[in-house]
């Protein structure tokens, strides 16, 4: 199945509770003032993938992961190809961290969410409000709610995240985190 990719880190420890896979939805129309990934939000850009593609690729560095984090864009606007990545991912062993803009309400009345969600160990749910930003591990802003939906992790587990990560390269340097958000409002003297 088709899925839409703005770009994938294949190991993180800032996008939840140990060495992680991060996919990077493509399309977003919440458009949340101060969001760090405003360029997920044209649902045309990044680039058209599979998910067996995706797969593969967490498949061959699947030993060294604790689990696979899915956020944005918004993944529940792929809900099809977020199904069916997600039973996969669940059929390796891998623990599963959605990241959403949707509300739980919102979400609930989704048909394919409570599918979904059969998948997910932690769903973090609202958008991202400038004015309530927390600057501590993965939920952003203060209104966002953490959902468990297995006992894998504990609330502490998401607080304590690093909340800023740098990956250079030869060809390229990555940042994630919500400390990004720090990071480019910084007034320098």
């Amino acid at each position: 199945m088709e899925i839409r990719i703005h770009d994938i880190f294949k190991e993180s420890r800032a996008n939840g509770p140990g060495l992680r896979f991060v996919i990077f939805m493509q399309g977003c129309y919440f458009n949340c003032t101060g969001c760090i990934n405003p360029q997920t939000h044209d649902p045309n850009g990044g680039y058209s993938s599979t998910v067996d593609d995706l797969l593969q690729r967490i498949l061959s560095i699947k030993n060294k992961l604790e689990g696979v984090t899915i956020t944005g864009g918004e993944p529940f606007r792929q809900p099809n190809a977020l199904l069916e990545l997600t039973s996969k991912i669940k059929k390796l062993g891998l623990n599963i961290i959605i990241s959403t803009g949707y509300n739980l309400e919102k979400l609930e009345s989704d048909q394919n969410f409570n599918r979904i969600i059969n998948y997910c160990d932690v769903l973090i749910c609202g958008r991202f409000h400038r004015d309530k930003y927390f600057g501590m591990g993965l939920i952003g802003s203060t209104n966002k709610r953490i959902i468990l939906f297995t006992n894998r992790y504990q609330f502490e587990d998401i607080y304590n995240t690093p909340i800023l990560e740098i990956q250079i390269s030869k060809n390229e340097v990555k940042s994630s985190g919500t400390g990004l958000y720090d990071f480019f409002n910084w007034n320098q003297f």
